[in-house]
C-alpha cells in the first residue's frame, strides 16, 4: 500500500502535483471535494480509498433529538453527488475537545471528557447513525475520531484495560459494531504546537501512547468489548513539515502502519492550507516542506501488508485477532528466557510463527485459531530481545517439504536424559531408550540454547529436529534480515 494525503482545506495551488505521486488514499472535507479533483483522483483510480469528512453542527448537544435529525438530513442530502465515490464517511470530529464544541474557553476543557459527556455524544452519533443507515443502508459510515488522551480510551493498558476504569467508547462501542462496521478513525500525532517529539514516535514504549496508540484501541476493542475493529487513520501529523528529517518520519509511520492489515487506509495531514490556519500550517507539505519533489518521490514506496490474521483464545475465554507477529511477541517471552542466545531465541521465533501458521490454516476451533494448548500466550511479558528475535525472522516458518504448507512445529521445554543428549551437550536426535518415539519431530526449546551457544545459526537450530520440512520466507527482503550464524 501507498501512504495517503489529506487534501487541501479549500482549493490547492496546483492539484496535479497534489497526484502525482499517485497518493494511496485521500481525506477531503465535503465542500471541497471538487476543488481537489477527488472526482477525477477516484476516476482514475478506482480502488484508492477516499474519506469524507462532514462538519458538524457545534450546537448539538442544546437539542439532541432535532440536532441528530438535522445533521443526518444534511448528510443524505449530499449522498447523490458522492457516492460514485464509494466514500468512507464520518459525520463529526474531535467533538471532545472545547473549541469542536463552540466553545473557546480552554479552561473548560474537562467538561467535554467526563462520562456524561460521552453519554451524550454517543447517544447524538448514534442517532445521526441510525437516521442515515435506515435510508441509505450502503452508505459506509465510520466511528468519528476523538482526539485522544482525554478519557476517549481510557489509557488503555498493554491488555487494551482502561487504566482510568472507564472509557468514553464504553458509550459507544454498540454503535461501533451496529452502525459503523466496527471500522474505527483515527488520528495519530507525534508533536505538538512546538514541532515534533521523536521518542513520540521512535521509542518503544513512549510512542505507544503518541504516533502508535492505535494499537492500544484495537486491544481495547478486542479486549474489553470483544470487537475485531478495523482502522483509519484520517489524519496523521507530526506539527513539522519542516522538520530536515520529515520524510524519514513519515515513511517509518507509514511503514510501522501499513503493514499491519487492520490498517485500512493512512493520509497524512495535510497538502495545503489555503487560509494560512496557524494550526494548520506548519503540517503544511506545500508551504514548509524544505523539498517537496523529493519528498513526493520518496513517499511513493509501497509497502508491503502483513496479510495474516490469527484468531487467540485467551486463557480468560476471550478470542483476540491479532496479526501473527504481534501474537508472537506475547508468546516468544512466555515460552523461552529472552536472555538466551540470539541464535536460539529467532529459531524459537520460527517454531513459534509454524504452529500459528498451521493452525490459521486448520483452527483449533470454529471460533478460534489458537489457544494455550498450542504454545503459551501471555502478552504482558513481552520483551525487547524476543521483539527483536520475531523481527529478525519475519515472515520465515517451517514448510513441509511435499506439500508446501505451514509444518506443525512440536516443541517441548526440556526432553529428558534419555530423550535428548542435547541437553546433556551431546550430539544425537533421539535417544534409543524410547522405543514409543513419541519424542521424534519435537524440538527441545532448552536443547536449541545449547546448540546456540555451540555456534550454530537460527536456521540450522530450527530445522535440526525435524525431517522432510524446509523453510519458506513470506516476506522476502534483501537486505533488511541477518540471522545470527546463519545465512540468506
Amino acid at each position: 500500500m501507498i501512504p495517503g494525503i489529506w487534501a487541501a482545506n479549500g482549493i490547492p495551488s496546483d492539484v496535479q502535483l497534489m497526484y502525482s505521486w499517485h497518493p494511496g488514499a485521500v481525506t477531503c472535507i465535503v465542500d471541497y471535494l471538487a476543488a481537489n479533483d477527488v472526482y477525477g483522483y477516484k476516476s482514475r483510480h478506482p480502488a484508492a480509498p477516499v474519506i469524507v469528512r462532514f462538519m458538524h453542527p457545534q450546537n448539538w448537544r442544546n437539542d439532541i433529538p432535532a440536532t441528530a435529525r438535522r445533521h443526518a438530513e444534511y448528510v443524505l442530502s449530499k449522498w447523490p453527488e458522492i457516492k460514485g465515490l464509494d466514500p468512507y464517511i464520518y459525520f463529526c470530529n474531535e467533538l471532545n475537545l472545547h473549541y469542536e464544541n463552540g466553545d473557546p474557553n480552554p479552561n473548560n476543557q474537562a467538561r467535554y471528557e467526563t462520562p456524561e459527556f460521552y453519554s451524550d455524544y454517543a447517544r447524538w452519533v448514534s442517532m445521526v447513525a441510525d437516521i442515515i443507515k435506515q435510508k441509505i443502508p450502503q452508505m459506509k459510515l465510520v466511528t468519528p475520531p476523538f482526539a485522544f488522551g482525554h478519557h476517549e480510551d481510557g489509557a488503555p493498558d498493554d491488555l487494551g484495560e482502561p487504566t482510568e476504569g472507564w472509557a468514553g467508547y464504553d458509550y459507544l462501542a454498540a454503535t461501533v459494531k451496529s452502525h459503523f462496521d466496527n471500522v474505527l478513525t483515527f488520528h495519530a500525532y507525534w508533536g505538538h504546537s512546538g514541532g515534533s517529539v521523536a521518542n513520540w514516535l521512535y521509542d518503544n514504549l513512549t510512542s505507544t501512547w503518541y504516533a502508535f496508540r492505535w494499537r492500544r484501541l484495537l486491544r481495547l476493542f478486542e479486549r474489553r468489548y470483544g470487537i475485531p475493529a478495523k482502522l483509519i487513520i484520517d489524519e496523521a501529523g507530526n506539527f513539522g513539515a519542516s522538520d530536515r528529517d520529515f520524510t524519514d518520519q513519515c515513511l517509518y509511520f507509514a511503514q510501522q502502519t501499513l503493514k499491519d492489515p487492520r490498517v485500512l487506509a493512512l493520509t497524512f495531514f495535510l497538502w495545503e492550507d489555503p487560509t494560512n490556519h496557524p494550526g494548520n500550517l506548519p503540517n503544511s507539505w506545500v508551504q514548509r516542506c524544505r523539498n517537496l519533489p523529493l519528498h513526493l518521490q520518496r513517499m511513493s514506496v509501497d509497502i508491503p501488508r502483513d496479510e495474516h490474521l490469527i484468531r487467540v483464545r485467551t486463557p480468560e475465554g476471550r478470542v483476540e485477532v491479532l496479526p501473527v507477529e504481534v501474537y508472537l511477541q506475547g508468546v516468544l517471552p512466555a515460552e523461552v528466557y529472552p536472555s538466551w542466545p540470539e541464535a536460539s531465541l529467532q529459531a524459537n521465533a520460527i517454531l513459534a510463527r509454524s504452529v500459528a501458521m498451521y493452525r490459521i490454516k486448520k483452527p483449533r476451533a470454529a471460533e478460534y485459531d489458537i489457544s494455550d494448548n498450542d504454545q503459551v500466550y501471555r502478552p504482558e511479558r513481552r520483551h525487547p530481545r524476543t521483539d527483536m528475535a520475531i523481527e529478525a525472522t519475519k515472515g520465515i516458518y517451517l514448510v513441509d517439504s511435499n506439500t508446501g504448507e505451514p509444518f506443525y512445529a512440536h516443541y517441548v521445554s526440556v526432553c529428558g536424559r534419555d530423550v535428548c543428549p542435547y541437553c546433556q551437550g551431546k550430539p544425537g536426535h533421539t535417544s534409543p531408550s524410547n522405543p514409543s518415539g513419541v519424542w521424534e519431530n519435537r524440538a527441545c526449546q532448552w536443547g536449541t540454547k545449547i546448540l546456540a551457544e555451540q555456534g550454530k545459526g537460527a536456521r540450522e537450530i530450527a530445522l535440526y529436529y525435524y525431517q522432510g520440512v524446509t523453510l519458506s520466507d513470506l516476506y522476502p527482503r534483501k537486505g533488511c534480515r541477518t540471522l545470527i550464524g546463519g545465512k540468506e
